[in-house]
């Protein structure tokens, strides 16, 4: 459960970041593309596990399924690398070979370092960092605190779960 109601404020998240970042940018006068241009994007990273093998990147639609944009093999040095083109600014993912995903919101013209787990745990969310994008470093500040919220709340839970008596109960209530 906490899973899920982690994922869809992650979401509600990244759409509100997205969406910001991209009305500022469609009021802007001196616009850096038109609506059929090629945006550049060149994302390096390393993944962490010997599991995954190959690497999407995945353009989200309005309804939150992705498209299969593009795909590298991650190397034998457990790094790969995009060079790339977007055709929009918008929210994407890596998708690490269904191992973990990854939302990047991205306006174009991004070089991006990200360094990943690469694989999920049954215990704990992967982890990620993402590099080189003014809209990803706000994103990961808000990711920080919902992590830190998440562990709290986690850590609630099993206290509630553990205690033996209503009173102990209603007192972390």
């Amino acid at each position: 459960r906490s899973n899920y109601l982690s994922g869809t404020f992650l979401l509600w998240v990244a759409l509100i970041l997205s969406s910001a970042s991209c009305q500022s940018q469609t009021g802007d006068s001196n616009l850096k593309f038109a609506k059929n241009d090629a945006l550049s994007l060149e994302i390096n990273g390393t993944v962490r596990s010997d599991i995954p093998k190959i690497v999407y990147l995945e353009r989200m639609n309005d309804r939150n399924i992705s498209k299969k944009l593009d795909s590298v093999v991650i190397n034998k040095d457990k790094k790969f690398s995009f060079k790339t083109t977007i055709s929009e600014p918008g929210i994407y993912q890596l998708n690490i070979d269904s191992q973990q995903m990854i939302g990047l919101l991205l306006d174009g013209g991004e070089k991006l370092v990200i360094t990943a787990d690469g694989q999920g745990f049954d215990d704990k969310m992967p982890a990620f960092n993402v590099d080189g994008s003014p809209a990803m470093s706000k994103f990961n500040e808000v990711m920080a605190e919902v992590q830190g919220f998440g562990a709290q709340t986690q850590a609630l839970d099993n206290a509630f779960k553990e205690a033996k008596t209503e009173k102990a109960k209603a007192s972390l209530r």
